[in-house]
Parts: C-alpha cells; structure tokens; sequence
C-alpha cells in the first residue's frame, strides 16, 4: 500500500493570509483570556520552559531553525527529547 500515496498528504498547507479570516473559535479562545500562541509561547519561556522542535516534523515540512520562533532552542529527535526530559514536568504542547 506504501506506493499509493494520497497527494493531498503531501501538499504543504498554505500560509495564513492578513486577508483571511481568522480560525473558528478563537473569539472564544479570546474571550476567556486565553493568549495566542506568540504570547503563550513568550510566557513559557520567560518562565524557564524549553521549546524544541520535532525533528520528523520538521523534516517532513522542510523546515529549519530559521524558519521557527525565536525562543525554539533546538529541533530534536525523540530520543535527544526522552534523555533531556528525564524526570523533568512536562508540559507538551
């Protein structure tokens, strides 16, 4: 079945347009106070978070370090993720 592969899957999503409207429920989102993801992620960090990216993800996007926010410290396998996690909280995100 590997050599029928849907096209779509493999079609980047489009980047977010100023002109589009935004995704549904994120007036709700906003309404209880919920921050958008920069500021969230601004907040993790000036808390001491790690931010890491998925390595597989990032290949697959074709993504690098640059193309990711600033407060990302590395793009990491799932074992680089397991050894620098060891009994550390987490939270996934």
């Amino acid at each position: 079945m590997r050599d029928r592969v849907d096209p779509s899957y493999a079609t980047p999503c489009p980047q977010r347009s100023p002109s589009r409207s935004p995704p549904p429920g994120s007036d709700q989102i906003a309404g209880i106070g919920v921050p958008e993801v920069p500021e969230f992620l601004d907040q993790i960090v000036a808390s001491g978070g790690h931010l890491w990216a998925c390595r597989m993800s990032a290949d697959m996007m074709r993504l690098t370090r640059d193309d990711l926010y600033d407060g990302v410290e590395d793009i990491i396998n799932a074992s680089d993720f397991i050894e620098k996690t060891d009994g550390a909280p987490l939270l996934f995100i």
